[in-house]
């Protein structure tokens, strides 16, 4: 549910095309309005304002168009109307929507765009014109970095062009923000949303609702002289529940001799041959989104010969979220584990058990705290210069920085207390859990769960790990991946636009030098408990409300404040093997490009 206001302040309407509908012989142009000084104009003379504003939705659709009919690309675009009409979080939710471009989503949020169904690291992301960095693994940009709210349009190209460096595989998306010297008036606009998740709290440490808001100023300090400046600010929360069924197994294909003591495991003998799920894990996430973002712009256009532009762009986005739940693994071959009471149906030619009940289950729950910061600054400097009235020269040169730095903590813990790590696998407190799948499989909703114990008594459920076969090795884990990148850009060229009535309109030629460094390691550390790895109940002032797994009919599951508890119960031993090594890169790429693009007219001929 959203619940916003929105404000705009401007003598004229922000973003407005002009049409002149001529009501009478001579009409006067709009700068050339008579005024009471004027010793030739009367007040009967003076003609009425003759100019039709177009705003809204119909503004903006036209305008699309238009960006669509004049440019020689396929392209698709989305104008700044559009965005403002909607409550979109980034600019990745408001172009999703056009034909040919899909959002994925992380967390439920759209995060990366793809184009023609190739993925994300396809595709080129521009920020007027100029190539970004991306903080992920590879070259897609995250949206979720550029609030809507800053910019003025987005236009995607579909096909090849000669005048954008680093064009993608997939296509292109130019993000363009606004130019001062294109208002004809001081413009100031305000907006203020909230909203609130109908989901309520997942995790009740983590709050459920949030707010966005946004200021722009554009103003005209003088005919040739215009800047604009904006700010953006989101705190918005995420809900997500998350179940996952896996490894799907068939004990006894065949119905062979050799595995009769497994056929002994399940019951009735008709589930013999199915297919039963093994892994199972049920979670409740809970996210919030910082994010502040600024822009400013300052365009210069001293003469019809000069034109100056300098554009500045950063953003902060900071994530925090909250993981709890419970995964468990069962199997025939471990904990002598026997299925009963199984109900099984066919799916596609596979016999798979839908219902049961599985025996001797040690869950492993999970207490999670994943942080997320992103750090993005991007400056571009564009100048021409009219040599003649047919000739340009045109000078770009831009830099890009783009800095991640994000730590996946996990902890383990179990029903039970309190032993060492050497007898935890003989001492593991086992549960019998039924389970439906049934939804699951056919797409009806989440799969359900009953279970024997109570795993949210914090005088019961203990920190430690309780995995089969001896543990996973540690009580937890934390992964710090550090991603940064640097693109530096210098493009120069000519433009030749001949006045005369001809079938060629313009001739483009220059280069486009390009650096890309980008780096990448990965900071591991394994989780032990102190003393010998001694299980130990959590201390309540460590504790926060247990969490409700009810959406897969589950009970409550123990709640712990990870990041105060972590010093006081854990040590850290820092991994340092071939694997971790192994995640660490480092890129430097230098990339010199020549262009030449003509485009031409011959009557309905265009290209």
């Amino acid at each position: 549910m959203l619940v916003g206001t929105a404000l705009l302040l401007s003598p004229t309407a922000a973003f407005a095309q002009d049409t002149t509908q001529q009501t009478t012989d001579q009409p006067q142009p709009a700068d050339a309005t008579p005024t009471p000084g004027d010793p030739q104009t009367t007040e009967q003379e003076q003609q009425p304002d003759d100019t039709i504003v177009v705003t809204g939705i119909r503004r903006s659709i036209q305008t699309s168009v238009n960006t669509k009919r004049n440019n020689q690309s396929i392209v698709e675009a989305v104008s700044a109307e559009e965005i403002g009409k909607l409550p979109d979080i980034s600019i990745a939710e408001s172009i999703a929507r056009l034909p040919g471009l899909a959002a994925q989503r992380v967390g439920g949020r759209a995060q990366s765009i793809s184009i023609r169904g190739l993925a994300p690291d396809f595709t080129t992301t521009l920020l007027n014109g100029r190539q970004q960095a991306s903080s992920g693994d590879n070259r897609a940009v995250e949206f979720d970095q550029y609030p809507s709210e800053l910019l003025a349009s987005v236009v995607i190209y579909k096909t090849p062009d000669a005048n954008i460096s680093g064009f993608g595989l997939s296509g292109t998306a130019d993000l363009r923000t606004v130019r001062p010297l294109d208002f004809k008036e001081r413009t100031v606009a305000v907006n203020v949303r909230g909203e609130i998740n109908t989901g309520g709290r997942l995790n009740q440490d983590v709050r459920d609702d949030g707010w966005r808001a946004s200021a722009s100023y554009i103003d005209k300090i003088t005919p040739e002289l215009g800047i604009a400046v904006g700010v953006a600010y989101l705190d918005s929360p995420s809900q997500t529940r998350h179940t996952s069924i896996y490894n799907y197994e068939q004990f006894c294909p065949g119905g062979e001799d050799w595995c009769t003591f497994l056929r002994d495991q399940i019951s009735p003998d008709s589930a013999d041959l199915a297919f039963f799920p093994t892994g199972q894990e049920v979670f409740a996430r809970s996210k919030t989104n910082k994010r502040l973002a600024g822009i400013g712009i300052v365009e210069w256009e001293p003469s019809d010969r000069v034109h100056t532009i300098l554009d500045l762009y950063y953003s902060r986005f900071k994530q925090r979220e909250t993981m709890r739940g419970a995964q468990w693994f069962d199997n025939l071959w471990v904990d002598n584990t026997n299925y009963v009471n199984a109900q099984t149906v066919d799916h596609d030619g596979a016999l798979v058990a839908v219902r049961g009940t599985a025996t001797n289950i040690s869950p492993q729950l999970r207490n999670d705290y994943n942080t997320r910061d992103d750090w993005l600054f991007a400056a571009g400097l564009n100048n021409e210069f009219k040599i003649s009235d047919e000739l340009k020269f045109i000078a770009d040169l831009s830099y890009s920085r783009n800095k991640r730095v994000e730590t996946v903590t996990e902890t383990y813990a179990g029903y039970g207390c309190c032993v060492t790590a050497d007898v935890q696998n003989d001492n593991r407190v086992f549960d019998t859990i039924s389970w439906d799948v049934s939804g699951n499989i056919n797409g009806d909703g989440f799969p359900q769960y009953v279970e024997g114990l109570n795993y949210g008594d914090a005088n019961q459920v203990s920190l430690g790990d309780r995995a089969p076969w001896g543990g996973w090795g540690h009580d937890g884990l934390m992964k710090s991946p550090h991603v940064k990148e640097q693109v530096y850009a210098a493009d120069g060229g000519f433009r030749y636009q001949p006045t005369g009535n001809t079938w060629l309109e313009a001739v483009d030629v220059g280069a486009n030098f390009t650096r890309r460094d980008k780096q990448k390691r990965v900071d591991e550390l394994d989780l032990f408990l102190k003393n010998d790895r001694m299980q130990v109940l959590v201390d309540p002032n460590l504790l926060v409300d247990a969490t409700n797994l009810g959406f897969a009919g589950l009970g409550d599951v123990i709640a712990v404040d990870l990041p105060s508890a972590l010093d006081r119960y854990y040590d850290f031993a820092e991994l340092e093997d071939a694997n971790h090594f192994d995640k660490a890169w480092k890129i430097k790429e230098d990339v010199l490009t020549l262009r030449a693009r003509g485009q031409f007219a011959f009557g309905n001929l265009h290209g």
